[in-house]
Order: structure tokens, then C-alpha cells, then sequence
């Protein structure tokens, strides 16, 4: 994810990373990036295996199309999720989050 959005992200700009406490007692991994977005039709897709976003947009960034599937199926062996929320031209911001029995 990090990876990702300083990938995605213009050199100046900035990619937040923070940890934070969830109500549920739950926590999270946030990665925000003020990159391009991603469409809303292709958000349910980018975890799978080799997708990409536009090609063409692409083509300059070097990529298997594997880092948000790993991720995807790293948080599941932990009981945890992956939330997706990016605009177009605004950036996005990927959440791991890990439910309460999982923090120590």
C-alpha cells in the first residue's frame, strides 16, 4: 500500500501512514495518498491478481498488478479487512483493519 501511493502520488506530495484505535476496540493502518484516484468501477477490482487500472495510465509505472491482492489476502489470514476509499483527483486512502481479538 505505501508502496502504492508513493508511487501513484506526484514527488511533492504528501502520503500520510498512521495507526489508530478503532471505537470497537479494533485498530487500523491507514495509508492516504493526494495522488489521481482511482475510479469508483474499478475500486471492487484492484485486489485481484493482476489487475490494473487503465493501462494506458500505466504504462510508466512499473507494476505486476500483485501488491493489493498480497495485501487482500494477508489481512484475511488475520481475521482482518482491507476498506478502499479514493476520488478522482483527490487521492485515496487504503485502511487495513485488524478486529479487537486480533490486538494484543
Amino acid at each position: 500500500m505505501l508502496v502504492n501511493a508513493l508511487k501513484y502520488s506526484p514527488p511533492t506530495s504528501p502520503v500520510k501512514v498512521s495507526w489508530r484505535d478503532a471505537a470497537d476496540g479494533g485498530v487500523y493502518l491507514e495509508v492516504e495518498d493526494f495522488g489521481p484516484g482511482i475510479p469508483a468501477a474499478d475500486i471492487p477490482r484492484i485486489t485481484e491478481r493482476f489487475y490494473r487500472v487503465d493501462v494506458k495510465r500505466n504504462q510508466k509505472i512499473v507494476g505486476t498488478g500483485l501488491g493489493l491482492a498480497i495485501v487482500k489476502h494477508v489481512l484475511v489470514r488475520h481475521d482482518a479487512k482491507l476498506d478502499i476509499d479514493s476520488q478522482l483527483g483527490r487521492g485515496s486512502r487504503f485502511r487495513c483493519v485488524f478486529p479487537k481479538q486480533r490486538v494484543c
